[in-house]
């Protein structure tokens, strides 16, 4: 994706900050930089190809390439579940990690970014574009589509917090359904699901989901904080929404190595990062004026 090719100059800068804000946490060329390249945006234009023939509706699984996979789904699914059922499964033990194994000891001891998504599994979990590989790859070695949806979010234009998330779509008996496994998140949509398009086309779907559904796995958040984070996330004014196609049959084409940010480094990025923000807000203020 190229910040240059979106018309909005609000949504332009942002995502170009997005983009250099992944070079503080990734080493260029890596999983998680090539695949903020490579989304799409959705919009009114092409929301039909994204919703028919953008994503693969099957999976291309060679059994044995990902054996750590397999043992995990072999102990979490059973052969009477539907896919729905194991849709549902890998889903909230991607976002709760219940039985995932102790940090391994082989791995760095401080926090660091990045790996394949046995990795992740292994250091315990991670940011929300690596919990977002992590479902993609499980969904995948059960048979189930998935895909990766990003919320590149501009409101620095308002007052308030800057937000920018990664989460995921399952096509599920035959419709693509949204899910945030980093909150453990799906909205109710009639007797179905949503999709992202649904979120971002009819906000009072999240302004009218039940508390119950807002809550999560992790119970983090309460339902009005979750709420405001969904419509922030969905907001058609502030949010660029993306998808990106992860194919579990063409890993073998990205880079997987981590990158453990040193001290200073840590320090400087704390320190600089809000002011480049406030910079940035200060510029879009102006071209409003």
């Amino acid at each position: 994706m190229n910040p240059l090719d979106l018309e909005d100059p609000v949504v332009r800068l942002n995502v170009y900050l997005d983009l250099v804000t992944v070079t503080e946490y990734y080493l260029p060329g890596t999983v998680d930089c090539m695949l903020d390249l490579e989304a799409t945006p959705v919009t009114s234009r092409n929301r039909r190809r994204i919703y028919s023939s953008f994503t693969p509706t099957t999976v291309q699984y060679k059994k044995g390439s990902r054996p750590f996979f397999e043992r995990i789904l072999d102990k979490i699914l059973t052969e009477d579940m539907g896919e729905w059922e194991r849709f549902a499964t890998i889903g909230r033990w991607v976002t709760t990690r219940e039985g995932w194994p102790p940090r391994s000891k082989r791995l760095p001891r401080g926090k660091f970014h990045g790996g394949t998504e046995e990795v992740i599994v292994k250091k315990g979990g991670g940011q929300c574009n690596e919990t977002a590989r992590l479902l993609t790859t499980a969904l995948n070695v059960a048979g189930i589509p998935a895909r990766q949806i990003g919320h590149w979010n501009a409101c620095f234009r308002k007052r308030g917090k800057r937000v920018g998330h990664m989460t995921n779509e399952a096509h599920v008996n035959g419709n693509w359904i949204y899910i945030d496994a980093t909150r453990g998140l799906m909205v109710p949509r009639g007797r179905g699901w949503a999709s992202a398009w649904d979120l971002r086309n009819q906000p009072d779907l999240i302004r009218q989901c039940p508390d119950e559904f807002l809550r999560g796995y992790r119970n983090e958040l309460s339902p009005a904080k979750m709420r405001e984070f969904l419509l922030n996330n969905f907001d058609a004014e502030t949010t660029l929404l993306t998808v990106t196609n992860y194919s579990i049959d063409e890993r073998d084409r990205y880079n997987y190595d981590y990158f453990v940010p040193p001290k200073a480094l840590r320090d400087h990025f704390g320190k600089e990062r809000p002011k480049m923000f406030r910079r940035a807000r200060r510029r879009v203020e102006r071209d409003d004026e």
